[in-house]
């Protein structure tokens, strides 16, 4: 009767320890709270009994850790390994499951590994480390305590660290998880949202007048000089405007990074090339503001009647890409980025005026405007490269002038019919060289899962370490036609509500308990 009672206050005692297990997530913690309630039931039948050794005062000795350490090994392991500890109680060996090529042998309860290096000179713990499941809340606290112990070391030291004393299944597995699920370590490294590419708008694939549909950046700034003999230098900045369909390029110098000077550039390119339906922008101050001033002045015309009435109701719709998401105007910054090639190469160092700026751009715009749009082939019988140039002289830019047929008779109708037929050649060639070009995709090609409403994220931001980069809840998502979300509506810690894309996101790793 005596040894029942005794065995059912020790399970009592090990269901209470059991219960409260998911309370304290901290290894060391759990390990100190448990040997304080071993002491507590050790001084209980003390008094009781004071036959019983009289329990320790004081701070807590590295030997009750010990037992502490040694109990929640205990219950760990009869939960994982029932079948396993009673074959080895029955003195029989372990034939099947994950444990049969370890040789486990019970020491003091305790589940280890025979293994096969008694004859080394490692220690004891090295030698017959104690097993340990893969998916158990004490594994968890037991790889997290060592994880931050060692400063945060990757999956490869952890695994080190832990296999001194312990065996785990498929312990790096549960040391990449660890690492993984580490909010420090994520926040040192954070990785973003990585959605599918999605489908190229519009504006890309269909045949429409050059510059009808229009992408806009700035580069810059340039050192320019003031005037010829001047020495007095400024800042100068280059308006790059892209076709959508035809990639041609037009390029303004810009006096300054302002909304006036970005509205004289934006009339000088529509005087000569048309004006567009759209532009297609990043969410630059100088943009939103020349789209205020557009919507200013158009409504200033509709009350004043100043303008045609037809120039007012086809005024230009401004589209503006999410903030802080270049990769949404890629066209446009491929095209900064083919200006900057050539500039970096002519200009090199020389400080130019004005005057100067303007003559290389032009000269510039003529050499991107001449680049074949494909792959050009080794075959001498095919017809010339297609080029931006052929949607806006019928040739590239640069090609040598042609031979004078003006003195050749031609009926004038006959003429407007050859002149439709080779710019419906440019675009048939366009369709079938050009288009089928970009239907393969270059990266972001395995889809994942959207992101959700209440995710937990951090913001990466520009220029800011990572570990300052703040801590923002999703509130919106804005999913595009085909259902992935690509732009999100973020809210600070302030309040603050920002609409960023998903590839600035980095939702924060959430363990089981969470």
């Amino acid at each position: 009767m005596e040894k029942k009672l005794k065995k059912l206050k020790t399970d009592n005692a090990r269901k209470q320890i059991k219960k409260n297990q998911n309370i304290f997530n901290i290894w060391t913690k759990l390990l100190r709270i448990s040997a304080i309630w071993i002491r507590f039931f050790q001084w209980r039948k003390w008094h009781k009994d004071h036959t019983y050794p009289k329990p320790q005062v004081g701070p807590l000795m590295v030997a009750e850790i010990q037992q502490a350490k040694e109990r929640w090994i205990t219950i760990t392991q009869r939960q994982a390994f029932p079948e396993e500890i009673n074959s080895l109680r029955n003195n029989q060996q372990v034939v099947r499951g994950p444990l049969r090529t370890l040789s486990p042998y019970l020491d003091n309860d305790l589940l280890r590994v025979g293994g096969r290096l008694e004859n080394s000179n490692i220690s004891a713990n090295r030698k017959h480390p104690v097993i340990l499941p893969r998916q158990h809340v004490v594994t968890e606290m037991i790889y997290r305590e060592y994880h931050q112990r060692y400063m945060h070391v990757g999956p490869q030291g952890l695994l080190a660290a832990i296999r001194e004393e312990f065996w785990v299944l498929r312990g790096r597995d549960v040391a990449r998880a660890t690492v993984h699920n580490c909010l420090k370590c994520f926040r040192a490294r954070p990785s973003s949202l990585q959605p599918a590419m999605g489908q190229l708008p519009s504006a890309r694939v269909t045949p429409s007048r050059a510059f009808a549909q229009t992408g806009v950046d700035f580069a810059g700034p340039l050192v320019v000089k003031l005037g010829l003999r001047k020495s007095t230098t400024t800042k100068a900045y280059v308006a790059v405007f892209v076709c959508l369909a035809t990639k041609a390029i037009h390029l303004e110098a810009v006096s300054a990074l302002s909304t006036a000077a970005f509205m004289a550039a934006l009339k000088r390119f529509m005087s000569r090339r048309g004006k567009p339906s759209h532009i297609w922008s990043d969410n630059g101050t100088n943009f939103v503001g020349a789209r205020k001033e557009l919507e200013c002045c158009f409504k200033k015309q509709l009350t004043g009647r100043t303008v045609p009435e037809e120039l007012v109701e086809e005024g230009v719709q401004w589209v503006f890409t999410p903030p802080s998401a270049p990769h949404f105007g890629g066209i446009w910054e491929a095209a900064v980025k083919s200006f900057k090639h050539h500039f970096v190469r002519v200009a090199g160092a020389a400080i130019l005026n004005f005057e100067e700026l303007s003559t290389l751009l032009a000269q510039i715009e003529a050499c991107l405007n001449s680049r074949p749009m494909t792959a050009l082939s080794s075959d001498p019988a095919d017809l010339q490269a297609l080029t931006p140039g052929h949607f806006l002289i019928g040739t590239p830019v640069l090609m040598p002038p042609e031979a004078d047929y003006s003195e050749m008779p031609d009926n004038r109708l006959k003429r407007w019919e050859l002149v439709q037929k080779i710019t419906q050649m440019f675009w048939k060639r366009w369709r079938l060289e050009y288009l089928s070009s970009l239907q393969s995709k270059a990266k972001w090609l395995n889809p994942t899962a959207n992101v959700k409403i209440g995710t937990l994220a951090v913001l990466k931001e520009d220029n800011v370490p990572p570990l300052q980069w703040k801590m923002v809840r999703i509130i919106e998502i804005h999913p595009g036609k085909d259902g992935i979300v690509r732009v999100v509506t973020v809210r600070t810690a302030s309040g603050q509500q920002l609409k960023r894309p998903t590839v600035k996101i980095c939702p924060l790793p959430m363990g089981k308990e969470e």
